[in-house]
């Protein structure tokens, strides 16, 4: 691989391995101030639940997107002080109505994030890894795109990673079941370590799906652009649109539950844990214009490389984790199958689904 998209590659999986933790700290606050102000009966009970829950996940993503848009607008600014042509920030209009489709995937995509952020990112990341089996075959049909073996094989073992790290392994005397504690688990902190509930299940096929969309079409807006566009630029029309639909969605929450909804405005703390969220998912999808370029199944599944490293970064930095043995053997396969599936690239230049750019 080149080392210009090996150094864009890093950049965003520290981009996105910060931001799973920072979505879990930002949603561990909310639920500090909601529990505060609603006295749940039962103390054993997770603050959050039902729409008041979702009503939470979707005011984090608004202010979310507020800062990924600010941090969007002041990169753009930036590029034309430089002396960027004015050109190169406007795509055209069917690669902005791309754009707006991907935004709202996007929107959903990153309230289905914050939803699921009450369990330890450790638990379930590596399951949103799955769309990566649905790439080869959406960038062949879209863009003729070539699909090797090496793929495949890397296929295996990312979804042999993903059942192992499921399984529970207290039958196995040998194994400790549970092999790294960062505390005691309160109440409020139950729901890093139980297992994933139908509602999370729910919503990683959802984000599955829309990651999946998101990444295709990415390669689409890149590829419909009239000429060369600034990364930064498609970066912003997403964040408009994307801000636009989380502004409508915050609307109808605030019609459905007011008296509730009024209150998610205060937790201070959170909003801070949102601008580095929105830093971080800024940074991220900086990355992903900047390597759009290119098939998606080529390049994407080593975006999710930062997922070996989150049962050790949950344990650090989350009050109240336990890391299994087996969720640390499966981000390890999860790992080497993201690494087989790219090995032949090295003997091969990496194919561009447009000469535009």
């Amino acid at each position: 691989m080149e080392w210009t998209v090996i150094i864009v590659l890093l950049i965003i999986n520290a981009a996105l391995g910060g931001q799973q933790l920072l979505n879990n700290l930002a949603r561990t606050q909310a639920d500090k101030t909601t529990s505060a102000t609603e006295k749940p009966t039962n103390p054993s009970d997770v603050p959050t639940s039902g729409l008041t829950e979702f009503a939470t996940a979707v005011v984090l993503t608004w202010w979310r997107e507020l800062f990924k848009l600010s941090w969007s607008i002041v990169a753009v600014v930036l590029e034309a002080i430089k002396g960027r042509a004015l050109k190169e920030f406007w795509p055209g209009w069917a690669s902005v109505l791309t754009v707006s489709i991907c935004s709202f995937t996007g929107i959903i995509e990153n309230i289905g994030f914050f939803s699921i952020s009450r369990y330890s990112p450790h638990l379930w990341v590596p399951f949103i890894s799955v769309y990566i089996v649905l790439l080869p075959v959406a960038t062949g049909l879209m863009f003729g795109s070539t699909v090797r073996k090496e793929h495949w094989f890397g296929t295996l073992f990312v979804l042999a990673g993903l059942v192992i790290s499921s399984l529970k392994l207290d039958s196995l005397p040998q194994l400790s079941h549970v092999v790294l504690s960062s505390g005691g688990v309160s109440h409020a902190k139950a729901m890093l370590t139980r297992s994933l509930d139908w509602q999370a299940v729910v919503w990683l096929i959802i984000i599955n799906l829309c990651l999946c969309s998101q990444q295709i079409l990415n390669n689409k807006s890149v590829q419909l652009a009239k000429h060369k566009v600034s990364s930064n630029a498609f970066v912003l029309w997403r964040e408009i649109f994307k801000f636009g639909y989380a502004t409508l969605a915050i609307a109808v929450i605030a019609l459905i539950e007011w008296k509730s909804f009024t209150g998610y405005f205060t937790p201070q703390k959170a909003v801070i844990f949102a601008i580095g969220a929105g830093l971080t998912g800024y940074i991220y999808s900086w990355g992903f214009f900047a390597l759009s370029k290119y098939p998606v199944h080529v390049w994407v599944p080593y975006t999710n490389l930062y997922v070996v490293v989150l049962p050790f970064l949950s344990y650090f930095l989350i009050p109240g984790v336990e890391v299994k043995i087996g969720q640390i053997i499966g981000t390890c396969f999860v790992g080497l199958g993201l690494v087989v599936g790219l090995s032949d690239y090295s003997r091969h230049k990496i194919e561009t689904i447009t000469d535009k750019q």
